[in-house]
């Protein structure tokens, strides 16, 4: 599963945001989310997303700032912002430091669905693990279809298959209706 970062100071947009089921239909699951930049640096360089999508205008740091401070530590996460703002000279900031898309909010989620395959495509272009949720889910089913009679857990399989037990669980609501 590829996993992702927001970072948004409007926590109404956050919390919109974080709950579309559009990330988990493309393959990403939310691996974290914040309001405050100067928690979000801590949490995205232990954490390591594959992409972090960010709001341009923030307290304390805008996201372009958090960006470049997390890339000279070492952050190879795919950036996007998501702004209400085109100012043209945060826009030409953000890609000359190796952003990879601005959205203008709000973002439909075919806007974002285009936007995830496009990232998807590029991670696991660069060597990363082609980690889907139908071939995450596959595994798993394949693994309790083999080993039927062990006790299983969310928490077991999601250590066993890497995967947060809160995702496995959508996954299974979502793609299996159980």
């Amino acid at each position: 599963m590829l996993t992702l970062y927001l970072v948004d100071d409007d926590t109404l947009a956050l919390d919109t945001l974080r709950r579309k089921n559009v990330f988990l239909d493309c393959g990403f699951e939310v691996c974290g989310y914040t309001d405050d930049t100067v928690t979000a640096f801590g949490e995205i360089m232990r954490l390591r997303p594959h992409v972090v999508i960010t709001d341009l205008k923030m307290p304390v740091m805008s996201g372009v700032q958090m960006m470049e401070k997390l890339q000279s530590e070492g952050c190879t996460a795919l950036f996007v912002m998501l702004s209400a703002y085109g100012e043209v000279a945060d826009v030409r900031r953000f890609f000359t430091q190796h952003g990879y898309d601005y959205l203008i909010k709000p973002a439909s989620d075919l806007d974002l669905a285009e936007l995830l395959n496009k990232l998807a495509e590029k991670i696991q272009s660069a060597g990363k693990p082609d980690y889907t949720y139908s071939t995450q889910l596959e595994k798993v089913t394949d693994y309790l279809q083999e080993y039927y009679a062990m006790r299983h857990t969310l928490e077991s399989l999601g250590e066993k298959f890497e995967i947060r037990p809160t995702t496995l669980c959508n996954l299974f609501a979502r793609h299996m209706n159980t």
